[in-house]
């Protein structure tokens, strides 16, 4: 089970500024787009951060329980379940964003080529997809072989890590009192919990980190011209490539 389980915490465990973070995929555009794509939207966060700089978003996600609380936080947007290998839209947008290793969940060459070569069909003439992915530098020294606990807002998270090559499988187990209230992230309780009862979920996910001549050669085998990469930071690169 993936992000089924991840969902009621994912809020609670991904730290990031996320109307900071729409602001920097935004500037890898040449202009203000009017409609934008959000591939792997998720619990919707960003999606929200978007459309609050005036931007007409579309969320697509793989997981009903994902989708469910981005409906809570975007009511006016239209967000459908779909695999990004099998885009299908109603018509076209300007652009397309896919944030936070979406395009890592796609673990071999040919599934990354299916999503572009659908993508392409839902962008515009001259539109841009902006994107970013972990590496394979994150994947081989910082994921690795590596275990880590993490608590957040009275949850804990046992993360562990298996790395061959650039393929990482990772086993999350969530520790949550019943107190726990998915929609906010947090115990319902103020203060320390007296006897704590903690129910326990289980999300197994996997990743597969492409050497960036390869996510190149994808995006122009697909019809797609890279016009900007940011790999300034050794864990995580910002791609924009241009629909040709």
């Amino acid at each position: 089970m993936g992000y089924a389980a991840f969902a009621p915490f994912y809020d609670a465990f991904m730290e990031l500024d996320y109307d900071a973070y729409a602001a920097r995929l935004l500037a890898f555009f040449p202009s203000p787009p009017r409609s934008l794509l959000d591939v792997g939207c998720g619990t919707g966060r960003l999606t929200a951060a978007l459309m609050a700089r005036g931007v007409d978003v579309i969320g697509v996600d793989n997981s009903e329980e994902m989708l469910a609380l981005a409906r809570e936080r975007c009511p006016e947007a239209l967000l459908l379940k779909q695999d990004m290998r099998a885009l299908d839209l109603y018509g076209t947008v300007e652009g397309a964003v896919c944030a936070l290793d979406g395009v890592n969940h796609l673990l071999a060459r040919g599934d990354v080529a299916a999503f572009l070569s659908r993508l392409r069909l839902f962008i515009e003439p001259g539109g841009f997809f902006v994107f970013d992915a972990n590496t394979p530098y994150k994947h081989r020294e910082v994921l690795g072989n590596r275990d880590f606990v993490l608590e957040k807002n009275g949850a804990l998270c046992a993360w562990q890590n298996r790395t061959k090559g650039n393929l990482t499988r990772m086993t999350l187990d969530f520790f949550a009192p019943q107190e726990w209230d998915e929609g906010r992230g947090e115990t319902r309780r103020e203060g320390p919990l007296q006897n704590p009862l903690y129910t326990r979920a289980t999300a197994h996910i996997a990743e597969r980190a492409y050497p960036l001549p390869v996510l190149w050669g994808l995006l122009e085998e697909n019809g797609f011209a890279v016009r900007e990469a940011d790999d300034s930071d050794s864990e995580r690169w910002v791609i924009a490539a241009q629909k040709m």
